[in-house]
């Protein structure tokens, strides 16, 4: 006997489209950039006590029990070509 817990179901219309703009953002690098920087000023703007809480329809079973973490103000990569260039200036 099967579990109905386990059994195949369709994704909702809402997952569909949320996949499909997530193609169409990670298949160029300059989209993904450009969404990531706006998605850090979302999520940082929303967290009040260092994280956030996924709202959404289309990803409500997923996002029910997470939460995301406060994104920093400088990405890493940011980070490190300043405390490249810093360092390289004062060995000069």
């Amino acid at each position: 006997e099967e579990d109905p817990a386990l059994k195949a179901r369709r994704p909702p219309p809402e997952e569909k489209r949320v996949f499909g703009f997530w193609k169409l953002i990670i298949t160029h690098r300059w989209r993904w950039s450009l969404a990531m920087r706006l998605l850090r000023i979302v999520v940082n703007r929303s967290a009040r006590t260092g994280a956030t809480r996924l709202n959404g329809r289309a990803l409500k079973t997923w996002c029910t029990g997470r939460d995301l973490p406060v994104f920093p103000k400088k990405i890493f990569h940011r980070y490190w070509k300043e405390i490249k260039s810093s360092a390289a200036k004062r060995a000069q």
